[in-house]
């Protein structure tokens, strides 16, 4: 019977090592496994060449003593060392075939099971090559977790957008905007937000939603230009509701805080028109004609 005795300085500079993985190199290792199964460093030392040779399978085999545990009684090296070989292996399957669907199984849950143990910033970064990879619903999931744990602003902000763009790469609008709704209250107020949120609103159909977000983006403009592009907003969602009158309602309000000027007068015309609005039709007309006499 042959017995290895690898001493631990021997084993920690082949670890270091990176050069090429020959199959010769693999075919030694294995028989280290082998003779030393109780020793936790061969087999990740084995992973990790087995990885750097593209041999997804040995790979996820060298770890095999870690796989009956919980995720919580890994040691998270190990469960973060599990991710690179199924996100690698992956990334090398042909796309739609039975075997990327087979290793995008095993992926997910491996890192929505760890994702508990994850900080912020990973679940971050994992979110954000799940989304690449077209791992969807998983990146939603991920953002959602990194959401509910942080209370940093900037990392709520990646994690709200992440979601949303997870959502609607899937081409569903519809959880999009629910998934940004729900984290509204993570998410300081700005008129950018409430302009993103009017165009998800939007896009998921809800112009009633829609209306208000374009309200709150009103309320927060910055300057006069971006009040003009957020009251187009408010009459775009009303008119897409089938409601021209509160649109007309709503512009009223809001002319006092936007620059008047001939496009302003020519749109509110149309917009009376489309209201069943005849006399404040001829008003905003007269407006017009007598901003167009003014002008040289």
């Amino acid at each position: 019977m042959f017995v290895f005795f690898f001493p631990k300085t021997n084993l920690n500079r082949l670890l270091a090592q990176e050069g090429q993985v020959t199959a010769a190199t693999l075919a030694y290792l294995q028989l280290m496994v082998q003779a030393s199964p109780k020793d936790p460093d061969l087999h990740i030392l084995l992973a990790r060449r087995a990885l750097q040779a593209g041999n997804y399978a040995l790979a996820e085999r060298a770890l095999m003593p870690w796989s009956e545990d919980r995720p919580t009684q890994t040691p998270l090296a190990i469960e973060r060392l599990k991710l690179a070989i199924l996100r690698t292996w992956l990334l090398a399957t042909r796309l739609h075939s039975a075997a990327r669907f087979t290793v995008a199984t095993r992926y997910r849950k491996v890192v929505i099971a760890i994702a508990p143990r994850l900080p912020v910033d990973d679940l971050i970064e994992q979110a954000k090559l799940n989304l690449a990879m077209g791992l969807y619903q998983t990146a939603a999931t991920l953002s959602h977790e990194a959401l509910s744990r942080t209370d940093n602003p900037k990392e709520a902000l990646r994690a709200f957008q992440l979601g949303v763009r997870s959502l609607l790469a899937s081409g569903k609008p519809a959880p999009a905007l629910a998934f940004a709704e729900a984290a509204l209250g993570s998410i300081r107020p700005s008129a950018a937000l409430w302009r993103d949120m009017f165009l998800l609103a939007m896009q998921a159909g809800e112009s009633r939603h829609a209306a208000d977000y374009a309200q709150r983006w009103f309320a927060r403009a910055p300057s006069p230009a971006d009040r003009r592009r957020a009251f187009d907003a408010v009459i775009e969602a009303r008119l897409a509701g089938g409601q021209p009158l509160a649109a007309l309602t709503a512009a009223r309000r809001l002319l006092p805080n936007i620059p008047h000027d001939a496009a302003l007068w020519r749109r509110m015309t149309r917009l009376a028109l489309a209201a069943n609005q005849p006399m404040q039709a001829a008003h905003y007309a007269r407006l017009l004609m007598g901003m167009q006499a003014a002008t040289p």
